[in-house]
């Protein structure tokens, strides 16, 4: 499916490497015309396979968030997850600790939890609007596994307000 120039847009997004990013503008010099940054990023946006072809790895000439089909929160929260991945390797090579690969859906699920783990308990600040003015609240992020995807954090503010919140959400309010 696709055009002949949408499948080669498309190609150049299977080269950007896990965790980094690359500029429509950089993209469309791969292809050989930097002035086609935006015929680059309609083609991006007709991607049909978003996650596996990472089109979300693209940000804006300044390293903006812009265009994803799934939303920018989504993208924000991919590209975030694919940079705690890579940290949490670093992690482990500056301990000296052995990796081998490991093709078990566990050991992803095993990642995921060390990460919310060192989530929960932080204190976090948020600022609202209350009685016409801004304020700052500030909360506690609690793991809720089980309710809600993919809004699984439960923030309680000193007040004793709650809110719901997404793992990228909690990370934007530390």
């Amino acid at each position: 499916a696709g055009t002949a120039f949408q499948r080669s847009a498309w190609e150049v997004l299977r080269t950007i490497p896990y965790g980094a990013t690359l500029s429509y503008g950089q993209q469309a010099a791969a292809l050989g015309d930097p002035a086609k940054a935006r015929a680059v990023g309609a083609a991006n946006g007709r991607n049909p396979l978003s996650i596996v072809v990472p089109c979300h790895r693209v940000v804006a000439a300044g390293g903006a968030l812009t265009g994803f089909a799934g939303g920018l929160d989504t993208k924000a929260w991919l590209l975030d997850h694919e940079r705690q991945v890579l940290d949490d390797e670093r992690q482990v090579i500056e301990k000296g600790e052995e990796r081998v690969f490991n093709p078990d859906p566990s050991h992803a699920t095993q990642l995921k939890e060390q990460r919310r783990a060192r989530l929960t308990g932080c204190r976090v600040r948020k600022q609202f609007t209350h009685n016409g003015r801004l304020q700052w609240f500030h909360g506690t992020v609690e793991f809720k596994p089980q309710e809600h995807p993919p809004f699984r954090f439960e923030t309680t503010y000193d007040d004793g307000d709650r809110e719901l919140m997404s793992e990228a959400e909690v990370r934007r309010c530390l």
